[in-house]
């Protein structure tokens, strides 16, 4: 089975292969469904190899006759056909540019070509069949095992043998390269998985195992190797033990060196009963915890002005002269003209009229005039009660125009308790340690919008001694102390991890 995720959505991604089919199946995974192209081998021999190219447009089935045909998986035709091989074609590859075409067979042939080009480029013969080959595509390298129970590294570019690897006294099951190409894995039927350093082309670890390893794969970013095993149904995931500790490139020159290992024995079944886990907000007490909000909602609180200013309208909209006959309406609802004209312009007015009357216009003059109403939104009320956990809430959770409706509509008149009540709001949020940076978008919001009023509060306070603009001003300093505070121990936090983070990527 092959898998590419370049097109995945747009059509079939995935190919696999069955026992005695002279067809490779399409399947998508996305849907989870099988596809709808079925693509025969060429020569009606049976599939023994599969691939697909890394942007996902083409696939490739090697025949146990060994053709190999080339279709194309958004309309399944048939596009390319290759005939080098005289016995089954056990292995096909591409590089990522869809430039260099490899394929290896039972006959013992690699054979070369230009993909683009659709022309053969040439062909390595050896004396023994070909079993496996894998492409490592950064490199342009691919590895092939044969019977002899050798494995051979090739250059594809230059076709010529970089590394040849002995040690495994058994048919070769699986090979595998690492993410960035330096090793290569290797399995066999002698119950041993293998690690080659290429640079050096030399053993330099190795396992035994109690069950033959029938396939295996590296994960992508080279942490894990996933194994499967004769007699077992599960995968068993190993950890590289490079990722957290200093390993040594020496030659192992002995099978006797090997370390015995058991299969992992931790389950990876989940018992959904258990329900779902949720992270609780803060972690720790101690870390400084963000929102989850997408780094776009904290630029567009900060610049919401600009952005403002840059999706105004430069000119007003002109009408377009010469429109369709169907678009010429003189302001009455549609059909009105027909109507206009069998019964007359006056009765059309009083109709309209009437339905105008019949509407209720706005609800506010629908109001009652003779009774008291009194408008606050969430984001007052909170304000006013004092409920600053749920404000907090509130408020990260908007959008960045609301936010900037609701700062905006803040009241900075004496007395000033929304002020006072929305600076203790902010201290409280800072002091929480959550959602740091979207209070210090919303501060900056509150004070580029009232800076004048801020700044006259404030000479209120010092020139004429005034009470309520003292408590506005107090409410300030108490929340610059809180904020140092905090943006201290985040700067501390900050380079604290960038340390450890470069000593353990450096030693």
């Amino acid at each position: 089975m092959v898998q590419e995720n370049a097109r995945e959505g747009d059509w079939d991604n995935i190919l696999t292969a069955h026992q005695d089919e002279t067809f490779a199946r399409t399947w998508n995974s996305k849907n989870k469904k099988v596809g709808k192209w079925k693509l025969d081998t060429i020569d009606e021999g049976i599939v023994k190899s599969i691939a697909i190219s890394q942007c996902g447009n083409f696939g490739f089935v090697g025949s146990s006759n060994g053709g190999i045909g080339v279709y194309n998986l958004q309309s399944g035709l048939l596009r390319k056909k290759y005939k080098l091989h005289k016995k089954t074609v056990t292995g096909i590859a591409l590089d990522g540019m869809n430039r260099k075409m490899v394929s290896c067979g039972l006959d013992g042939i690699v054979g070369f070509y230009d993909f683009s080009q659709s022309r053969y480029l040439g062909k390595l013969e050896f004396d023994s069949p070909i079993t496996q080959l894998c492409y490592q595509r950064s490199s342009d390298l691919f590895a092939i095992a044969l019977d002899d129970l050798s494995i051979v590294v090739i250059d594809a570019i230059s076709q010529k043998i970089v590394r040849q690897l002995f040690g495994h006294t058994n048919r070769i099951t699986a090979i595998d390269f690492s993410n960035d190409g330096r090793w290569l894995i290797s399995s066999s039927l002698d119950s041993t998985i293998r690690t080659w350093d290429l640079p050096t082309g030399s053993c330099i670890d190795g396992i035994k195992l109690p069950k033959v390893a029938t396939s295996l794969k590296m994960s992508p970013n080279g942490e894990y190797l996933a194994t499967a095993h004769v007699n077992d149904v599960g995968i068993s995931l190993w950890t590289n033990k490079s990722q957290f500790k200093k390993i040594t490139t020496k030659h192992i020159e002995s099978e006797d060196d090997f370390a015995n290992m058991l299969l992992p024995n931790v389950s990876g079944e989940v018992d959904f009963n258990e329900g779902i886990y949720i992270s609780p907000p803060v972690l720790d007490e101690k870390l400084i915890t963000f929102s989850n909000n997408p780094r776009n909602k904290f630029n567009a609180v900060i610049y919401l002005e600009n952005i403002k200013q840059r999706n105004k309208t430069k000119e007003a909209p002109k009408k377009q002269e010469n429109l369709p006959f169907f678009l010429e309406l003189t302001g009455l609802k549609a059909g009105n003209s027909a109507i206009e004209n069998e019964l007359g312009k006056n009765v059309v007015d009083e109709m309209n009229q009437r339905a105008v009357q019949g509407e209720s216009t706005s609800k506010l003059l629908d109001l009652d005039a003779s009774k008291e109403y009194k408008f606050e939104t969430d984001f007052t009320k909170l304000l006013r009660l004092a409920k600053y956990d749920e404000f907090i809430k509130l408020v990260v959770d908007m959008t960045p125009s609301q936010i900037d409706f609701e700062i905006k509509s803040l009241s900075v008149s004496s007395p000033f308790s929304e002020i006072v009540s929305f600076l203790d709001a902010m201290k409280f949020g800072i002091k929480s340690n959550r959602n740091i940076e979207m209070i210090v978008a919303i501060l900056f919001v509150f004070l580029q919008s009232h800076s004048d009023a801020i700044f006259g509060i404030k000479k209120l306070a010092t020139e004429e001694d005034n009470e309520d603009a003292k408590k506005v001003v107090a409410a300030l300093r108490a929340f610059e102390f809180v904020n140092n505070k905090a943006m201290d121990r985040l700067d501390e936090l900050t380079k604290y991890c960038s340390s450890v983070t470069n000593f353990i990527s450096t030693t």
